[in-house]
């Protein structure tokens, strides 16, 4: 056995190594910051307090379309009579869902570990510590899109309908689903359709920047929801001054991200399909922030799972400095969580 062979033969331990490593640290620094920091701390927990108060006095039906979590909520507000303590459950039921979530990510579905690195430092604090309702539904619709690249189309479709009960935003992303199991053979045989496909996709791009800087205007007018809908008014909401300049940016990132999947990874269209008809509809919805990064995560988060950083970024040492500059957004993310508690030290 030659030295090239040793070490070609020793580089699936050492990026498993790499993995675990990366895994352990962040797994102890968001225990740490769960046990230490008191649910008050969170972001939207006086929120939460509320929801759980219309749920335990009118039941499941009463909290909107999201049953399933509806129901975690219920069986809270049964075992648990003062309400800061069904809540504190509840986050604790959260963080127990994450950390399930981060364990199949690592070690069943082995995700290089710049690729995990990347998805907790975007969206890790957000779905441990807030999305009580959201969390579950993310991590579902993660599992269906490994399952969809393995072509085992039923699985995706069950669980794509499980994150709809957990959370009415993805509804949203149902019909991207279907269509990409209707569509994904075209696109594979025909150059044709290919390159429609590909004009659709840069022109909606385009027409989603528009909304970015201009909103949608009349299209959005007036528009009433219904009583059943009436706690989701924040989605149509316009972009505001105050938040448009992290939208823009947040937009450009994930129409590279999308981009960057469409013409450099090997996965069929099958899942192409699907991330072309989410992003699209993600620029067709981008003059609302809270809608468009609602959306988003449900297909932003698994492209950061698979896309192949390695092909992007060839150099070991620049990969390391990108890791290294995530830690900046990690920060960010940290504080737009703890807002509350950076607000009493100050």
């Amino acid at each position: 056995m030659t030295a090239s062979d040793f070490i070609k033969g020793s580089e699936p331990a050492l990026h498993f190594s790499k993995r675990k490593v990366v895994f352990v640290f962040t797994f102890l620094l968001f225990v740490s910051l769960r046990v230490f920091i008191e649910p008050a701390a969170f972001k939207d927990y006086a929120q939460y307090l509320d929801y759980l108060s219309n749920v335990k006095a009118d039941g499941i039906f009463s909290g909107g379309l999201d049953l399933a979590s509806n129901l975690a909520f219920f069986i809270a507000g049964y075992f648990f009579s003062d309400r800061a303590d069904a809540v504190s459950a509840l986050y604790v039921y959260l963080f127990l869902v994450f950390v399930a979530g981060l364990v199949f990510i690592t070690f069943v579905k082995r995700v290089d570990w710049l690729n995990y690195w990347a998805f907790l430092v975007l969206f890790g604090p957000l779905l441990a510590f807030v999305t009580i309702r959201a969390t579950p539904a993310y991590l579902a619709f993660i599992l269906a899109f490994f399952f969809l690249r393995e072509g085992r189309t039923w699985w995706a479709l069950s669980l794509s309908i499980m994150a709809v009960l957990f959370h009415f935003s993805a509804l949203l992303l149902l019909p991207a689903l279907l269509g990409s199991l209707l569509l994904h053979k075209r696109l594979e045989k025909s150059r044709f359709v290919r390159r429609l496909a590909w004009v659709v996709y840069l022109s909606a791009i385009g027409f989603g920047f528009f909304m970015t800087l201009f909103g949608p205007g009349a299209l959005v007018s007036g528009f009433e929801l219904g009583e059943l809908f009436v706690r989701y008014s924040a989605y149509v909401e316009e972009v505001e001054p105050v938040s448009g300049m992290f939208h823009r940016a947040y937009y450009w990132g994930a129409v590279i991200l999308a981009t960057a999947y469409l013409v450099y990874s090997r996965d069929d269209w099958r899942c192409k399909s699907l991330i072309m008809l989410a992003s699209c509809q993600f620029f067709l919805v981008a003059w609302s922030p809270v809608l468009a990064f609602r959306q988003s995560i449900f297909w932003v988060a698994p492209l950061l799972l698979v896309l192949p950083f390695k092909s992007l970024l060839r150099s070991r040492e620049l990969r390391v400095v990108t890791a290294i500059g995530m830690l900046a957004v990690l920060l960010y993310s940290f504080f737009g969580i703890f807002e509350p508690l950076f607000l009493e030290t100050i």
